[in-house]
């Protein structure tokens, strides 16, 4: 099975407005870091299970003075991320209900969440987006809503931001750590960058039209707080310095935000990252978000860029490439079956400096767990 995503499912990528003289109101605040949990990885919080209340209609919500907390199933840690998004899923309404699907989870540690979305920012170069509120709050509904009904929203977003839902009730000390002086009603965002302090406090309710959130006002607050544009050439000649100083080779490989086998290889680079190190630099090139970055990774593909992403190639320190992940198959994309596990260690033995063979293996352990538990869960479908 390819894993690779065709570009001709890419959408084009939005255009970044130049909002000139739209001020949304938000105050920025003195450096905040985030709490230096040990970052890891985790999932968007799982549903709660507790009824939700009536969604309200008019107004930012205002602090809740004490609201029941339910507890949460534990979300099955062996789902296969088939598609990794920045937005959790929308919520569904209730047949014969006036209450909603819950979307914030008052069990879950906010604080270590914080910290993985922290630690995907930096590899992303992208914001964080913390959302507090809860279940009781009609507005965080709309906003979440918003979140995804908007295209313009939502493919921003995915390309800019990692969001975080956080329960209020639960948090109060973490909003406080952000906004030590505010007065907030809810939802309240926070903006981080990918160090983890704190670039905006916003009260959402400067961003409501009547009944409802306005879709321009949302857009323009994303925008304004979005990163920076990194050049894809600027950014392959920065890793090739640091590997000529380290004595190492380059692993780049292309994504784009769009594609979630993207992501899936990401997060195996990250969580991989100290092993991956021994022998590389490694270097994300994505093609939608960086300038130049189709152009470069045309460059690199060699113009024949029909296989997909994600797509690698390692590349010695002066800019050679060595090899790619184009097996005798075609573009492994990330490497979930057998053949193009072999392919991708291959890749690894070929051009290793450092790596034992006892580290190729350890490599090589999470790709076959997670195909395996594929194998699993499709003869269970």
């Amino acid at each position: 099975m390819k894993h690779a995503a065709s570009y001709s499912a890419v959408p084009r990528m939005l255009a970044i407005v130049t909002l000139v003289g739209l001020f949304v109101g938000c105050s920025s605040s003195d450096p905040q870091p985030v709490a230096t949990a040990p970052p890891r990885d985790v999932k968007a919080s799982p549903a709660v299970t507790a009824p939700v209340a009536e969604m309200t209609t008019a107004g930012s919500d205002t602090d809740p003075k004490a609201r029941p907390e339910s507890k949460a199933d534990a979300e099955s840690e062996n789902a296969t991320p088939e598609v990794v998004d920045a937005v959790a899923d929308t919520p569904k309404t209730v047949p014969g209900k006036k209450g909603r699907d819950p979307i914030y989870n008052p069990a879950a540690d906010a604080r270590a969440e914080v910290q993985a979305a922290v630690s995907r920012a930096a590899y992303d170069h992208k914001r964080v987006l913390v959302k507090f509120g809860g279940n009781w709050c009609g507005w965080c509904f709309k906003l979440h809503d918003l979140f995804h009904a908007n295209q313009e929203i939502a493919a921003l977003l995915r390309s800019e931001y990692e969001v975080v839902l956080v329960d209020v009730n639960s948090n109060r000390e973490l909003l406080k750590e952000y906004d030590p002086n505010g007065k907030h009603g809810y939802p309240w965002l926070t903006v981080l960058d990918e160090s983890g302090k704190v670039l905006c406090n916003q009260n959402t309710g400067s961003l409501e039209d009547g009944p409802k959130h306005d879709p321009e006002k949302v857009h323009a607050f994303l925008a304004k707080w979005q990163t920076e544009r990194v050049d894809a050439e600027q950014a392959l000649a920065a890793g090739l310095e640091k590997a000529r100083a380290e004595n190492k080779r380059l692993l780049v490989h292309i994504g784009a935000p769009w594609c979630g086998w993207c992501h899936v290889l990401d997060r195996y680079l990250r969580d991989q990252g100290e092993l991956i190190g021994v022998d590389y630099i490694d270097l994300k090139i994505d093609q939608d978000r960086m300038t130049n970055g189709k152009a470069l990774a045309s460059k690199l593909r060699s113009g024949a860029d029909s296989g997909g992403i994600p797509w690698m190639a390692i590349l010695d320190a002066e800019g050679k490439t060595l090899v790619t992940s184009d097996g005798p198959r075609g573009n492994i994309g990330y490497p979930g079956e057998a053949s193009e596990i072999e392919h991708f260690i291959a890749m690894l033995n070929q051009t290793r400096q450092r790596l034992s063979d006892d580290q190729v293996s350890a490599l090589e352990r999470p790709l076959q767990e997670f195909a395996a538990k594929r194998q699993a869960a499709a003869k269970q479908r």
